[in-house]
């Protein structure tokens, strides 16, 4: 009676999980900044519309309607944007918390750049604000895919 066999199988079991463990795919977990990348360019690099949903100057809320309530942006993962208004660029995000805008089609031929600070963002909600006019300027978006 042979009995190596059985004890040749058990080896062979504990290599063969052993190599199965070792191979699995090791998916990292992106920083904040790329996360808020995802999310400003919708999942996979599929554009996200975001619709203006409010705007408050200082602390007055404006009326939701045309054409406020017609203004949307699109971030792709290109670095490229557009808005409703026609105006189109480029983003980046500076930090976690901030995004830059260069907006490269304006009538006049002159560049403009306009940052905003990221008081949150999220798969569905992203809110900025800046100052403009010497007032603080609160836009507060929803992601329409």
């Amino acid at each position: 009676m042979n009995c190596s066999a059985p004890r040749y199988f058990f080896v062979f079991l504990i290599i063969s999980i052993s190599l199965t463990a070792c191979n699995k795919e090791y998916a990292p977990v992106p920083s904040a900044t790329e996360q808020n990348i995802i999310y400003l360019t919708g999942s996979n690099g599929a554009y996200s519309d975001w619709k203006l949903n409010t705007l408050a100057i200082g602390n007055t809320n404006q009326p939701m309607t045309p054409p406020l309530s017609d203004y949307s942006i699109i971030y792709y993962l290109n670095g490229t944007f557009k808005d409703s208004d026609g105006m189109k660029g480029t983003w980046a995000l500076i930090n976690k918390d901030s995004i830059s805008q260069k907006i490269t089609n304006a009538a006049n031929g002159v560049y403009a750049v306009q940052g905003y600070r990221i008081v949150n963002l999220n798969a569905t909600q992203l809110t900025v604000s800046y100052s403009a006019n010497g007032k603080s300027v609160n836009a507060a978006y929803v992601a329409e895919r």
